[in-house]
């Protein structure tokens, strides 16, 4: 059991040559290698490894096209016709912005947005202080025909409901003023994760809300949910308990991730914190056990 369970170099480079790059560096077979093997039988590393297989890493050339594919399916439908004069020009009618804070990845995907969909640079508005900086972008641009909320992924939904519906709330009186459509994109979302944050902000009855989804994510994205990674069901029993385990160090209350969910999924720039703890974060350093990860977020 254990010699057919060993993980043999030529899978390792077929694994290696099918990833594109992690924040600008490539992952090679060293780094799979010694990341599998800070388990020490090969049964364990052949679960390790299994789950590596199933690992779905955006690529940046992905991130773009599924920005203009969301772009042209739900937003351009909505908006006058725009016409380019020049290879420079920008369109300034529509309002791009984020909910998750500073520096983290809806800024940066909002940059990227309104860069491969030819939007002003300008019409990236901050949140903080929104409902004035919106103001001031209006008077100097014009009129506004959409307002778009930028994410990368929408898991569970709870925090992005809850970051939409307060900004929403913040800045109910000039949205209203503006009365225009608001689409909420996302690179990738569950199933439960999209049904749970549409049936939350429509509770607010005043906006005009919808949502732009890139990838509507499978059973295969969820390490642990019989989907076909694993032979049977004490394969799969035995992965989870594995990843607990390993994950215990880590995340003691969350061993699979935020909200249990186990996800096996990866941006170019940073792995959501609801994917398996043990692809993106380190051992907590009181624990005895170390961990390190293949994936390393910059912010946990």
């Amino acid at each position: 059991m254990e010699n057919a369970a060993y993980v043999h170099p030529h899978e390792v480079a077929a694994l290696a040559r099918r990833w594109p790059t992690y924040r600008g560096r490539e992952i090679g077979t060293d780094n799979i290698r010694a990341w599998y093997e800070q388990v020490d039988e090969n049964q364990q590393q052949r679960l390790l490894f299994k789950l590596l297989q199933n690992v779905r890493i955006f690529s940046d050339l992905q991130i773009r096209e599924k920005l203009k594919t969301i772009h042209h399916s739900s937003i351009r439908p909505l908006l006058p016709e725009f016409v380019i004069r020049r290879r420079s020009d920008r369109r300034t009618d529509v309002v791009v912005t984020y909910v998750d804070g500073e520096a983290k990845s809806g800024q940066f995907y909002a940059s990227r947005y309104a860069t491969v969909n030819a939007i002003h640079p300008s019409s990236v508005i901050s949140p903080v202080e929104f409902s004035k900086s919106l103001g001031s972008y209006v008077v100097k641009y014009g009129i506004v025909s959409a307002i778009v909320v930028v994410d990368d992924i929408i898991a569970t939904g709870r925090s992005l409901a809850g970051n939409v519906s307060n900004f929403l709330s913040k800045n109910a009186r000039v949205l209203q003023k503006q009365n225009v459509p608001i689409i909420l994109v996302a690179l990738a979302a569950t199933p439960d994760g999209e049904a749970y944050v549409r049936t939350e902000v429509e509770k607010i009855e005043w906006a005009d809300f919808d949502l732009g989804i890139g990838d509507l994510l499978s059973d295969q994205d969820f390490a642990f949910s019989g989907n076909g990674i694993w032979k049977d069901p004490d394969e799969l029993a035995r992965a989870k308990a594995l990843c607990s385990d390993i994950c215990s160090c880590i995340y003691r209350d969350s061993p699979l991730g935020y909200g249990g969910q186990g996800l096996l999924v990866v941006f170019p720039d940073t792995c959501p914190n609801n994917s398996l703890p043990i692809l993106h974060s380190q051992a907590h350093p009181a624990s005895k056990r170390k961990w390190n990860p293949l994936f390393p977020r910059l912010v946990d």
